[in-house]
């Protein structure tokens, strides 16, 4: 089966482990209440594989999910 794991380390760029370009999608999402507030909601796709080392099994993609409430002036 397909098993997915989460780990957590420093970035070595200087090492060459992985790569500084990356692509990504942003999707997203917005909702004006009559009271001049919004929430926003968007999730971050990487479409690239950062990871630069000889390890076959390696994958790193970047992504990301944020939210936001604010007031419209």
């Amino acid at each position: 089966g397909n098993y997915k794991t989460s780990t957590s380390m420093d970035l070595d760029f200087e090492g060459n482990l992985m790569n500084r370009f990356d692509a990504g999608l942003i999707l997203g999402t917005e909702v004006q209440l009559k009271n001049k507030f919004f929430l926003q909601a968007r999730y971050s796709l990487g479409l690239l594989n950062i990871d630069t080392s000889d390890d076959d099994e390696a994958v790193i993609y970047n992504s990301g999910l944020v939210f936001s409430i604010g007031k419209l002036f």
